[in-house]
């Protein structure tokens, strides 16, 4: 091929993504007429749909301490809570699952979804409570009892964690 057919080539693809609608192609049209190389369009196509990394790591960060205050939290709500109140469906797995695609919506790729998912996942180890008398004496000296009437510390929802908090 000569350079004269990969333009041509080139300019006749720009042609049909200028019928396309989307702000992704827009931008690598743009790209395109702007003679820039074809490394730089597949990176400006793919960092559309993505968090920012420092973004990312913060909602890492904050699922991994969640899922470890999980461990802790959900033994107390499950012991302390009539079986007819709604916050058994507040905390853990449910929570995560809408915190989840609240953030897919706001901006985050299916594979930083995934990665959520995987170290809540990795970190969520809630064990079986063998003793009731014991565990529910450790739900009070811990603090968790109060930290889920306040909605702060271990009992605090995800929903209310950086970067998971509504605007």
């Amino acid at each position: 091929m000569t350079a004269a057919s990969i333009t041509a080539t080139i300019s006749n693809h720009s042609k049909e993504k200028e019928m396309q609608s989307t702000a992704s192609s827009r931008l690598a049209l743009a790209i395109v007429h702007a003679g820039v190389s074809i490394v730089i369009l597949w990176f400006a196509g793919t960092a559309l749909g993505q968090m920012s990394d420092t973004r990312q790591q913060q909602a890492l960060d904050s699922i991994k301490q969640y899922a470890i205050d999980m461990n802790e939290v959900l033994p107390c709500v499950y012991m302390a809570m009539d079986p007819k109140m709604r916050i058994r469906d507040e905390y853990g797995d449910a929570e995560v699952s809408v915190a989840l695609k609240e953030y897919a919506k706001g901006g985050a790729s299916s594979e930083q979804v995934t990665a959520l998912r995987r170290v809540y996942s990795n970190y969520s180890k809630v064990n079986l409570v063998v003793n009731v008398k014991i565990a529910g004496k450790a739900c009070f000296d811990n603090g968790i009892i109060r930290d889920l009437a306040n909605l702060a510390g271990k009992g605090r929802p995800l929903l209310m964690r950086p970067p998971f908090v509504a605007p």
